[in-house]
């Protein structure tokens, strides 16, 4: 059935974007048409064609400029030339994630607005190119574009699979926003299922449907192994595979042997039973504790590898992990911060052997309080590297091959780490009781189960230990200097919260705004445990809060509710954390580094950066693991919970794995579902069948491609 409102919309969507090509889904899309009114835009579509105001080519509609010129009497838009030559250029970045998707258009990304590009005015434009636009402005505020030049190319190099075609060679960019394959020059070599590094040798004319072409640059091995996975990645992100010479051989100058006059300057805690608590694989250990028992209660003892005595801020050591900023850790390999030389002997503090620390020392009374504190250059010999399976079986049946004196005092430590939660809690730490999540391999690398492990007693205790010792430093470094790092979580934005909060009430929630938001947000994830819906409303209640991030700027911790906080636990594998190390010596009076505020900025800037490339790195080759995990799994059936829906998608987490993947909503059989944005509900429009958040669905794997795609199956 034509509708005149349904017509309206098109035309003027077509006056907006006058050089669009679009299939009858992307008008769809666009203009928000629910799933019950599909049929009549198509009827409207083939109405506005038949009256020569649409083109249809193939399966592409488009605008017939003229006759929707005629037909608009009062256009919403001013008529502009793309030829007119007085027309300001503007530069932008090109976000070709819609073409990626299977749509015809982009955009160009500028700090002020996001113009709509048609793929007939892109040029040759990929994903990320810095490029020039003709800008043009709706009376109705809508921006579109013309692409008029490519100013600098984001990926002249790039990683990816070849795949023979012909007598050709297809290469397909591991980066799925560079929305067209590549044709490889003439290959030395067969390349048929290898991943490779190609350079791009010419960019392609769109117009005369001319591909780009790329040669081939080195060869990093068979496309489905996972460890050239990773390598993949790797190269991608552009990250460092080695060390430069001169940052080896800075490091392995340096020596093991401790002076005996740095020995007798430092505080002796080398007879105090002291150990370190890592993951089972962990070769790093940059962090040990102690406790002993006093008159008083007891004194605690956090001690943190000395780094910073061996990586001066004027060596190529600290240039160089001022550039990494962190570690890089993938399945079965990382990526260090700093040299082997250091990270895994000088600095780790390994077992019976003299190592540098600097250690929080914290006073506690007989009910666990914290009556004084302070920091000192130290050094320990630690007794035992225990790992926290073992820590946690012994707290379950007591049974730990140790001496009943390190007993004791794990014990003592859970007791300890228990009063800290509480305290923690009653300040308004927010626990999100978000599972870890392990992913196992095989001997050779590829993915063979995932679990969800819960937060464990050892992990606890490590990390309030941490957190004692982290704000404590970061206390002490805002009274004695001008500028340091801190790591920050700001609040949330109000309009984020409120509206979790609005959805939250449709299914029988609320945040209660009671004057303190931590412990509102408290009381509401209390509401969930043990309930289906806690897999579901906490993690969007963790997407409604800000990033945490470092900066020179004083903020509270809002997550962890604490005022002064920052990073100084992990120095061998975090910069930031190295920069407080060289800091707090500094003001300790030794051998330490007085930065200005300028360079702090900076290096909290790289701090950050270099954290979310990690995490995006991390995420990238976790996807492809996962991918090809579900691939192997095409057609198994499985229990999922619905997680959320937007108006084209339901996404379900499955119960056995923790991964997430794609009900399309058209492939439902039996009627059209239209989503309630507000309380996330899809509806069907005949039957009125319902699926809300939380609800437990069957599914079948059904496709693995750019997603993981399931067919919901209906009882």
């Amino acid at each position: 059935m034509y509708i005149k409102e349904i017509g309206d919309r098109v035309l003027t969507l077509f006056s907006q974007y006058p050089g669009a090509q679009l299939k009858i889904k992307e008008i769809s899309s666009i203009l928000t048409i629910k799933k019950h009114d599909f049929k009549n835009l198509n009827d409207t579509v083939r109405k506005l064609i038949k009256d020569n105001l649409l083109i249809k080519e193939g399966q592409y509609i488009t605008a017939n400029k003229e006759g929707i010129s005629n037909s608009q009497k009062n256009p919403k838009s001013k008529k502009i030339s793309k030829n007119d030559n007085d027309m300001k250029l503007i530069e932008a970045t090109f976000d070709a994630t819609s073409l990626a998707k299977g749509y015809s258009f982009g955009f160009a990304v500028t700090p002020e607005n996001d113009y709509f590009l048609s793929s007939e005015d892109l040029l040759n434009a990929y994903h990320g190119d810095k490029i020039e636009i003709a800008p043009f402005k709706q009376k109705n505020g809508k921006f579109y574009g013309i692409v008029k030049n490519v100013v600098e190319r984001a990926n002249q190099k790039m990683i990816g699979n070849a795949t023979k075609y012909g007598k050709s060679y297809i290469f397909i960019c591991d980066n799925h926003k560079i929305h067209t394959s590549i044709i490889v020059d003439s290959p030395q070599q067969n390349i048929d299922n290898m991943k490779v590094e190609i350079e791009i040798t010419n960019w392609g004319n769109k117009q005369k449907g001319k591909l780009p072409t790329g040669k081939v640059l080195s060869i990093l091995g068979d496309a489905h192994d996972p460890e050239i996975e990773v390598l993949g990645v790797i190269k991608q992100f552009n990250l460092p595979l080695d060390f430069p010479s001169k940052v080896i051989e800075e490091a392995n100058e340096l020596s093991e042997f401790i002076p005996l006059a740095e020995k007798e300057r430092r505080e002796d805690f080398r007879d105090i039973v002291t150990l370190t608590i890592d993951p089972i694989s962990a070769k790093d250990y940059d962090d040990a504790i102690s406790l002993v028992k006093e008159d008083f209660g007891y004194t605690l003892y956090v001690h943190i590898a000395d780094v910073g005595h061996y990586v001066k801020p004027s060596s190529n050591l600290f240039k160089e992990a001022s550039k990494r900023g962190n570690s890089f850790y993938f399945p079965k390999r990382v990526i260090p911060m700093l040299p082997e030389q250091i990270s895994n002997k000088i600095c780790s503090l390994r077992p019976n052997e003299e190592k540098l620390t600097l250690s929080v020392v914290s006073k506690l009374n007989q009910d666990y309080k914290v009556i004084e504190q302070y920091a000192v250059e130290s050094i320990i010999n630690s007794d035992a590297r225990l790992n926290y399976e073992e820590v946690d079986e012994f707290f379950a049946s007591g049974k730990l091959d140790q001496n009943d004196e390190i007993k004791e005092m794990l014990n003592e430590c859970l007791r300890i780490s228990n009063k800290f939660s509480a305290k923690l809690k009653s300040n308004g730490y927010i626990n999100f009781r978000l599972p870890d999540v392990n992913y196992i391999y095989d001997d050779e690398g590829h993915l063979e189960s995932i679990v969800e492990n819960e937060e464990t007693a050892s992990h606890k205790l490590i990390e309030n230990f941490m957190l004692l010792a982290n704000e404590y430093v970061a206390t002490f470094l805002k009274e004695r200097t001008k500028t340091t790092i801190y790591r920050v979580h700001e609040l949330p934005d109000k309009e984020k919260i409120e509206r979790v909060s609005n959805l939250l009430a449709y299914y029988g929630h609320r945040i209660k705004f009671n004057g303190n938001l931590n412990h509102s947000i408290q009381e509401v994830l209390k509401s969930f445990e043990g309930k289906v819906e806690e897999k579901v409303f906490n993690k969007m209640i963790l997407r409604a809060m800000k990033k945490a991030q470092y900066t020179t700027k004083h903020n509270l911790h809002f997550g962890l509710s604490i005022e002064n906080y920052t990073h100084f636990t992990s120095p061998i594998r975090r910069l930031s954390d190295l920069v407080i190390h060289l800091q707090l010596k500094n003001i300790l009076g030794n051998d330490g580094w007085r930065f200005n505020s300028n360079t702090l900025t900076k290096l909290a800037d790289i701090a950050t950066e270099q954290e979310v490339l990690s995490d995006e790195a991390y995420r990238e080759i976790l996807n492809k693991m996962v991918q090809y995990f579900m691939k192997e799994r095409i057609g198994n059936q499985y229990e999922a919970i619905v997680s959320g829906m937007n108006s084209s998608n339901i996404f379900v987490t499955l119960e056995k794995y923790p991964i997430t993947g794609i009900v399309k909503l058209s492939n439902i059989p039996g009627d059209y579902y239209v989503v309630d944005d507000e309380k996330m509900i899809a509806r069907g429009k005949k039957k009125k069948r319902e699926f809300k958040l939380a609800q437990v669905v069957t599914i079948r794997v059904a496709a693995v491609t750019d997603d993981i795609y399931f067919d919901l199956l209906l009882k």
